[in-house]
């Protein structure tokens, strides 16, 4: 070295006396000497200047990206008596360089894999670049459909006679939406975001009837003609809005039928609590007795509809039992024979071995009842009805891919027939209640409502496949029962004496249901201390110096609930039986309409020997 600036030596890390006269070799930079010791005799053998890019470190081992200028220099004779140059540091360039490169990987593989179909546009509208669901959308390989316009491409598709694999697009107009959309960007440079279309698509040879898009076209880059444009496939999101809003529908009349239900039940209570007494008081020769058995007849079966009404608002209070499916639906096969006809032959086929579940018997048995009916009306003539139980497992894979599934360990009953089937119409309004294609007189349409709620109250899944002509199947997954060394639930004995001398204290806030109640208890022989809320019962505890040996209460009351009331009253009866009665329960005494363990329920509206068995059961419960 026989001269050098200041930046030299910043930039080596060595002081001018640590490098003049000295060479890369003496100042310990092997390294850098190799690389100056070839090229610098390649520059003195052909006399060229060089440049080139490399690579050095300093005395500190600092690493540089360089770039080297180098040119020999003569003596008055002409003579190469030295080398001048030049080192320019890009370290910081190649660095910059470097993110731009990953910066650029990164991007493509963002278009190349985004979840939307992306057409990149030049300023003549045409495929600039597109990605691989692009491809896949229109049917293409991306080579064939650079550089084409977009109105071309998308328009030969538009017009196609015969799908091809993968999506092509039917006979739309909507394809004017796109055009238009992507023209109006082009001509006023204005974003044009979210606009909703819906196309009729082929996927695979099949055509998909709706196919509903977000489209989105935009300039990328200010006073730029390239245009982004986007299109996302929202057919399932769509769907599931769909089945949120039935839901919501579905829950409101619900509520509504519910509410009306509730009401309905005290009133028809009254009608067939008196209309029993009566008919006990008469000698069924009277001519006024076969009046009052109708008047009971119509009532029952209002009551029916009431508990429909109630099954699908799951606003009536059940008991569950751990129970064997199969033993379950066995106990009805006999029953469902006489309710669908001769004509219809009835397949039992039971998986082998326990299928557990918890629920309230009475469920199965009406889910049964009412698809065996559906089936049975769904078969002109003879036909066949199938009935399974399965044990089946959902996955989180399997769930994400069937809205409405949950992971787990289901029980399976399936129930299918080989009758009319129906349309997409009619399924979609399957569960609504009042809902029916029969004639009129011939159906309530509250059958599949009842099924639902009965479904949605026990965390189960329903999912019916039907095609018209082609009969229907409806599978129930019911929550299968894990729990191990547990009692099977069995009807328990009816008991034969249903009458008592013991004291009740009955609390209802409606004067007619507690009048006629009344009456019932007092011709089965109890003692009946009557009460419209509870201060007047407290009152009436007070006053009374004898043992009262049950409590029967409305669960909503004014003042406070009848659960509370029975709190109040325990402490100075401490052998005191409460039996809470209501045409619906809230979550006073259930929880999401489930009974909490240990508390004895009557619904009403009740006759009168189902309340007498029910106060016995209580009563006799050590």
């Amino acid at each position: 070295y026989l001269g050098f600036n200041r930046a030299f030596e910043v930039f080596f890390g060595a002081r001018r006396e640590q490098l003049i006269g000295k060479t890369a070799f003496d100042i310990n930079l092997p390294e850098l000497a190799e690389i100056y010791h070839a090229q610098d005799n390649e520059l003195f053998e052909n006399g060229e200047a060089q440049q080139y890019d490399s690579q050095v470190k300093n005395i500190h081992g600092k690493l540089y990206d360089v770039i080297f200028n180098k040119a020999v220099f003569t003596d008055s004779q002409g003579a190469v008596s030295g080398l001048i140059g030049t080192i320019l540091d890009i370290t910081e360039r190649k660095r910059v360089e470097e993110i731009f490169k990953q910066q650029q990987k990164e991007l493509i593989a963002i278009f190349e894999n985004a979840p939307f179909i992306m057409f990149l546009l030049d300023g003549e509208r045409c495929i600039r670049r597109m990605n691989a669901l692009a491809s896949l959308f229109t049917g293409s390989a991306i080579t064939d459909m650079i550089g084409l316009r977009i109105g071309e491409a998308l328009h030969c598709l538009h017009t196609l006679d015969t799908p091809q694999q993968g999506y092509g697009f039917g006979l739309s107009c909507q394809f004017c939406t796109l055009r238009n959309t992507i023209k109006d960007t082009y001509e006023t440079g204005r974003s044009n975001h979210q606009v909703e279309t819906s196309l009729s698509l082929f996927i695979e040879g099949k055509e998909r009837s709706l196919t509903f898009l977000i489209f989105t076209s935009r300039i990328i880059v200010d006073n730029s003609p390239l245009i982004l444009v986007s299109l996302q496939d929202i057919t399932e999101h769509k769907k599931l809005e769909e089945q949120f809003r039935q839901a919501q529908k579905m829950e409101a009349i619900g509520t509504l039928a519910g509410g009306v239900a509730h009401d309905f039940n005290n009133m028809l209570g009254v009608i067939h609590g008196h209309t029993e007494m009566a008919m006990d008081l008469l000698d069924p020769a009277q001519p006024i007795f076969a009046h009052l058995q109708a008047i009971l007849q119509a009532t029952e079966h209002s009551v029916n509809l009431t508990r429909q009404l109630l099954a699908f608002a799951r606003r009536q209070a059940i008991a569950p039992k751990v129970l064997d499916l199969n033993e379950t639906v066995e106990g009805m096969i006999n029953m469902l024979r006489r309710l669908i006809g001769e004509n219809i032959e009835l397949i039992w086929l039971p998986e082998a071995g326990r299928c557990l579940v918890k629920m309230d018997p009475s469920q199965i048995d009406q889910i049964l009842a009412n698809l065996g009916v559906n089936a049975r009306d769904a078969i002109a003539g003879a036909g066949k009805v199938i009935i399974e139980t399965h044990s089946v497992s959902f996955d989180t894979t399997y769930c994400s891919d069937h809205p409405g599934f949950v992971p787990g360990e289901y029980i399976l009953l399936s129930v299918s027939d080989d009758g009319c089937g129906m349309d997409k119409e009619i399924m979609d309004k399957l569960f609504e209640p009042f809902f029916t294609t029969k004639e009129i007189g011939k159906g309530t349409g509250l059958g599949l409502a009842t099924v639902y709620g009965i479904v949605k109250q026990n965390n189960a899944i329903i999912d019916v496949s039907s095609e018209p002509g082609k009969g229907a199947t409806f599978k129930i997954y019911l929550p299968r029962h894990m729990a191990k060394n547990e009692d099977i639930w069995k009807k328990s004995p009816v008991a034969h004496v249903l009458q008592g001398n013991e004291t009740i204290l009955l609390v209802e806030d409606e004067p007619a249901i507690l009048d006629m109640t009344r009456l019932m208890l007092e011709r089965l022989g109890y003692q009946v201390l009557s009460a419209a809320k509870p201060s007047e019962a407290i009152h009436l505890t007070k006053k009374h110096a004898a043992v009262i040996n049950l409590l029967i209460t409305d669960v909503i009351l004014p003042e406070m609930s009848g659960l509370e009331l029975g709190e109040k009253l325990i402490p100075f009866y401490p052998g005191l039986k409460v039996l809470f009665m209501s045409g619906y329960t809230g979550d006073v005494i259930t929880r999401q309409g489930v009974l909490v363990e240990g508390i004895n329920f009557i619904q009403k509206p009740f006759t009168k020997g189902t309340l007498a068995a029910k106060v016995r059961e209580v009563l006799d419960n050590k």
